[in-house]
């Protein structure tokens, strides 16, 4: 069996599935979720997430008591690590994968069949091999509304642009601010000269988690419109939906716009992202695996 340790936001999740589904389809194993990440109080994590994944079509079920146990039932295996030492390393840490960096290593295809793994994963090359049944399984189990249906046709009949804006925790919250940063007025600009040189006919639209910073920075821009917030759904899932349902992206240093891009099923998409995935410069040659053929930079 596979087990996923879970944490962060709907885009890690994304990520940390994709990861453990690609390992459970190599061995023909069960996949299991180990959620307890979420349970825990807000204080011990930097921003509040919910767990929102089974909002989608995903394989896999519930981590119990009989599946944990053997990964020790409190969750904390690097405390564990630090206590048992040798002994751990030798008898146990078999079954455990912390992968501390986001960059793809070979080490992930040396895995066995009974493993739980811990990460981010936010490379493509994770999971290349069930690229097509994730497309698949990452719809939502609850068709949303006629309205959306209908919004989501339009957008995907044009040349539309989603242009994705992060903000709320990228400036707010001390350690994403430091680790991540939000993208510039200047980038945004940039990347909207670049698409719509490119496609003259290019239609943005913004879709934004401070809406009062986007309607105020994008209100003079020609063929450009602010999505309203009423088209956010439960969990932000209709926004997610209709960001993929556009033509071509400008995304954020966000995995959420990432996986929008990604999943945007238009072929002749064109998408921008920053140069810039996080503040330092390691951990920014770390992300450079997000950055697909044929995706460009700003």
């Amino acid at each position: 069996m596979i087990v996923v340790r879970f944490k962060g936001g709907f885009g890690n999740q994304l990520f940390q599935y994709a990861a453990g589904r690609a390992l459970a389809a190599r061995h023909g194993v069960p996949l299991y979720f180990d959620t307890r990440w979420y349970s825990r109080s807000s204080r011990e994590r930097e921003v509040r997430r919910s767990f929102d994944l089974l909002r989608f079509s995903v394989q896999g079920q519930p981590a119990d008591r009989s599946v944990l146990w053997p990964f020790f039932f409190d969750g904390d295996y690097r405390r564990h690590k630090r206590f048992f030492g040798t002994i751990m390393s030798r008898f146990f840490w078999h079954r455990f994968w912390i992968h501390n960096s986001i960059a793809y290593t070979r080490a992930f295809e040396r895995l066995g069949r009974t493993v739980l793994i811990d990460g981010y994963f936010q490379d493509p090359k994770f999971f290349f091999p069930v690229e097509a049944q994730l497309r698949e399984e990452f719809r939502l189990r609850i068709p949303p509304s006629k309205e959306i249906l209908a919004f989501a046709a339009a957008l995907s009949g044009q040349h539309s642009v989603c242009i994705q804006v992060r903000r709320t925790d990228l400036v707010e919250d001390p350690h994403s601010a430091r680790v991540h940063g939000s993208c510039s007025l200047d980038y945004y600009r940039a990347a909207w000269a670049r698409i719509s040189e490119k496609i003259p006919s290019a239609r943005g639209f913004v879709f934004a988690d401070d809406t009062v910073w986007a309607v105020e920075a994008f209100q003079h821009w020609p063929g450009v419109i602010v999505a309203d917030p009423e088209w956010n759904g439960p969990a932000f899932m209709h926004r997610f939906f209709l960001m993929r349902a556009c033509r071509h992206f400008i995304i954020a240093n966000s995995t959420w716009g990432w996986w929008a891009a990604w999943l945007g099923e238009s072929p002749e998409k064109t998408v921008v992202m920053p140069e810039r995935w996080f503040r330092d410069e390691a951990m920014n040659l770390s992300a450079a695996g997000l950055r697909l053929p044929r995706w460009h930079v700003c």
